[in-house]
């Protein structure tokens, strides 16, 4: 399998890359950020979590600061991820809006291939 992921625009800080990335119980896992993408891949499988669990889409973030560790069978992910993202503007000076920023903490199950939601939290502003 061979993976490109160029950057794309990211309005809150950066242009976003690969975060997270861990590889444990025969599981790879890395977030894909801005695009709001957990990937886990086993036995040349790939599953997509687009942090749905959280809010709709579209969906931005998911990592902070490579936010993952792992006991026994699972992998604990968290960070920040905006479910739903709402941009505001349209060219490079666009902003994305806060009010749907969340804090989160996951919980990946490589045995089921199963993910869980234990933790989120936002205080619904749009500018903290």
């Amino acid at each position: 399998m061979n993976y490109r992921f160029p950057p794309r625009y990211g309005p809150e800080w950066g242009s976003g890359g690969i975060f997270g990335l861990r590889y444990h119980n025969d599981t790879l896992y890395f977030t894909v950020a801005f695009e709001g993408e957990g990937h886990f891949i086993r036995d040349h499988k790939e599953k997509i979590y687009e942090f749905e669990l959280v809010g709709s889409r579209p969906t931005s973030g998911g990592d902070t600061y490579n936010a993952v560790e792992v006991v026994d069978e699972f992998i604990y992910f968290g960070g920040w991820v905006h479910a739903p993202a709402i941009y505001e503007g349209k060219n490079e000076k666009s902003t994305i809006s806060f009010v749907n920023k969340y804090s989160h903490v996951h919980e990946y199950d490589t045995e089921n291939d199963s993910i869980r939601p234990l933790w989120k939290e936002s205080i619904h502003h749009p500018t903290e």
